[in-house]
Parts: structure tokens; C-alpha cells; sequence
């Protein structure tokens, strides 16, 4: 079951009922349908509400009400009501230019976030560095553009360090390392035990990855774009840090500025990180299992967590990361929930070769021809 409530009043009963949950971009998403003609007449009246959704009974997130669509037609009323959570102030607020640590000798991440988000106002949101990240020097951070988005800001730094910009159920901030507690389910299909996916499907796709990754000097003012003309000898001289996926054709490079000192051990993480990131998510695995809660686990489905997963058609036997969770409720279909997996190591330096290079290594084909229901 999932409810919503505003004012300490829950709310249930709805049409259809969407809740996402994801860790690549901050925030969730809400949206509840009701035709319910109490509901038509009071959520007009709490745009900008706060609101807790509960799933299975556990706090699930934590925001806004930020639209109401109510429509009619001549069988029936019906009301949409939709937000986020609370951190999606960090995510739509612009900084000015003129955010600076230089006077610091040395600042963390939770310190820059707190200051970024005091000079925009946000004082809500509590930040968490569950990962312990090593502390910046003042002069490493660089002014945010005009326009750039706090959670943006964040990211970058964050991405140095090699963690995530993500939330919990209550809105916090945090910092944290990727996959760091195991689910004691199993996803399967076609195992000696009950099949619980429902239906899934995947997706191979090298079309954002390439060769050669080059992260720039923050000394360096420009980055050529795709249609300016590249000053060879000044990339060349300029310094860098670099990292190659040799699965790829050399024909593909990728300039990016890595906002530290090249030279240092930093710049060199960063350009691997990119160049893992990139990779892991070139395959992505997605089940369907039915409600909302792990069985074994007596928990709801939460982003950040490790599974293991059996899946003949897609010859998978493996422990996967959850990166994107969809509860998804209405009339016909029940409660259903949608999981999007990719490599457990996604977000580190550690991945080697994805399963799409192990396999075509090996002359096998990608799924599996003789499977079964």
C-alpha cells in the first residue's frame, strides 16, 4: 500500500499511484491519481504542502506537493496530484559566481555543501557524509558558474572523490559510497525456487563512451566544443590526466575539465571514474517483481542496494547494484515495482570488462537462444 500525508492526515485509495526513487539524480518523484471528490476539493489548496508517502507502512520519502491537475469528463472526476522530495531545492537552485574557499586551507565536502546551500537559502536539509571523504584544499574548489545548479556543484566534487550525491527517506543530503549492503534476495527466473521477476528487460549501448578520456587542468580556461576548431600543441602542452577503455574505437575522445590540478593523483581517479562510469552503464538490467517489498528482507525495494540476481534469458548469475527504483500501484495490475541494475561497481575504478565485452571476447551471444520459460 501506498499513502500520502499532508497535515498528519494520509490519504489512500487512489487510481494509480507512481513513486521513483533514484540515486544518479537526487531527488524523487511522486504522482497520485484519485477520483476521490473530497480529494478534487482539497489538494487545489496545498500546492507547496509538505508531504510524507509512506510504502508498506515505512517512511518512504519526504517533499512537496508541487502540481495539482484536476480534469472531468461526463463518467467521472479525477485529480492529479504530483512533487518531489525535499532535496529538490538542491537540485533546481542556481549559485552566482561568486562562491569562493580560497581563503580556506582545507574544506569537506559537507562544508561546502552546507555553505552553497546557506547562501541560497536552504536551511532544512540536513547533510551526511557517510562516506568520510578527504577534506579539499581551499584553493582546489573553484567558483561556480552563473546559473550552475547547487546539486551540479556538488556532484563534481563529489565525483573527484569517487561517492554520491544522494538522499535518504527523511530528505537528508548525503554523501555516501555506492553499494555497500547486500540484500539477502534473490531476483531469479527459471531458479529451483519461485520465480519472483515478473517480466524484465535490458540494454546494450556503447553510444556514450570513448576511447580516450582526458581530464583538463582547472588552470585551463577552455575546453574545445564539438565545433570549434582543436589547437592540437595547446591540448597537448596544457596538462592532463588521461585513462582509455580499449573496447572502443580510438576515433572517440572525450575532453572534460576535471576542476583540480591535473597533476595530481586526483585528476588521474577522476578521468578513470569517468571512463568506469561510462563503461558500467553501457548495460542495464531491469525487472519487474511484484509489490513493493523485498520478501526476504522485510523491506521496501530501495535504490543503493546490492542483489543477487539469476536470470536465464539474460545469462545473468551475478550480484548487480539497484541505481532506480519505480512503485508503481493501480486498479488493474496491482502493485508492481520496477528496478533498474547495472555493474555493482559503477561507481568506483574498479570495473575491468562489462559483460557485453566478456561475452563478444568470447564469440557467446548476449542472451541466451534456448531459454525457456
Amino acid at each position: 500500500m501506498i499513502e500520502l500525508e499532508v497535515n498528519g492526515k494520509k490519504y489512500s485509495g487512489y487510481t494509480r499511484v507512481s513513486v521513483t526513487k533514484t540515486m544518479e539524480a537526487l531527488c524523487g518523484f511522486f504522482s497520485f491519481d484519485s477520483s476521490n471528490l473530497q480529494d478534487l476539493i482539497d489538494f487545489p489548496n496545498k500546492i507547496g504542502a509538505e508531504c510524507k508517502i509512506y510504502i508498506d507502512g515505512e517512511l518512504a520519502l519526504k517533499g512537496f506537493i508541487t502540481r495539482a491537475e484536476p480534469s472531468y469528463t461526463k463518467d467521472r472526476h479525477i485529480i492529479t496530484v504530483s512533487g518531489y522530495d525535499v532535496t529538490v531545492d538542491v537540485r533546481d537552485s542556481t549559485m552566482g559566481n561568486g562562491s569562493t574557499f580560497s581563503s580556506k586551507q582545507t574544506i569537506t565536502l559537507k562544508q561546502i555543501a552546507l555553505e552553497v546551500m546557506k547562501q541560497a537559502g536552504i536551511t532544512n536539509i540536513n547533510v551526511i557524509d557517510k562516506a568520510n571523504t578527504k577534506p579539499f584544499a581551499g584553493s582546489d574548489i573553484v567558483a561556480a558558474e552563473t546559473g550552475q545548479t547547487i546539486f551540479h556543484f556538488l556532484e563534481e566534487y563529489a565525483q573527484q572523490r569517487q561517492v554520491l550525491v544522494t538522499t535518504d527517506n527523511i530528505g537528508n543530503l548525503i554523501f555516501t559510497r555506492a553499494g555497500t549492503s547486500l540484500l539477502k534476495e534473490i531476483l531469479n527466473k527459471n531458479l529451483n525456487l519461485p520465480a519472483n521477476i515478473i517480466r524484465a528487460s535490458g540494454s546494450y549501448d556503447n553510444s556514450r563512451r570513448f576511447y580516450k578520456y582526458i581530464a583538463k587542468a582547472q588552470t585551463n580556461d577552455s575546453i574545445p566544443l564539438l565545433d570549434d576548431p582543436i589547437d592540437v600543441k595547446t591540448v597537448t602542452d596544457t596538462p592532463h590526466s588521461e585513462s582509455f577503455d580499449d573496447e572502443i574505437r580510438k576515433s572517440r575522445t572525450y575532453y572534460f575539465n576535471s576542476n583540480t590540478d591535473s597533476n595530481t593523483q586526483d585528476a588521474i581517479d577522476r578521468a578513470k571514474w569517468e571512463n568506469n562510469y561510462r563503461k558500467s552503464h553501457s548495460f542495464t538490467y531491469m525487472p519487474v517483481v511484484s509489490g513493493f517489498s523485498a520478501k526476504f528482507d522485510k523491506r521496501i525495494w530501495q535504490p543503493n542496494y546490492l542483489v543477487k540476481v539469476v536470470d536465464n534469458f539474460f545469462d545473468l548469475d551475478t550480484t548487480l547494484l539497484i541505481t532506480r527504483v519505480k512503485y508503481d500501484y493501480d486498479i488493474e495490475n496491482g502493485a508492481i515495482t520496477t528496478l533498474t541494475l547495472r555493474d555493482k561497481d559503477s561507481f568506483t575504478q574498479k570495473l575491468e570488462k562489462t559483460k557485453i565485452e566478456q561475452k563478444q571476447r568470447q564469440g557467446q551471444a548476449l542472451i541466451d537462444p534456448s531459454f525457456k520459460e
